[in-house]
């Protein structure tokens, strides 16, 4: 496995990332290394495509609900 060393962190940076691993239940070092997998890893999602899974899925529900319909459930609470 190759190393990397990272010189000059931001301290907001740094800090930021050590309450991350705390509250992840990481190291420094594993956090570290996650958020760069995710960065690096990660694969760019099709907007337009997302969009039509999406809107397939909502067709397929057939719930439709009315602007004043949600807000009634919002101030009501949900079962």
């Amino acid at each position: 496995m190759v190393s990397l060393t990272l010189k000059d962190i931001p301290p907001e940076v740094h800090r930021r990332l050590k309450e991350r691993a705390h509250r992840n239940g990481r190291s420094l070092l594993s956090e570290a290394m996650t958020c760069l997998q995710q960065a690096v890893l990660s694969e760019r999602i099709d907007v337009d495509e997302f969009v039509a899974r999406a809107t397939a899925v909502r067709e397929q529900a057939a719930v439709y609900l009315t602007e004043s319909e949600l807000s009634k459930a919002k101030r009501e609470g949900r079962p």
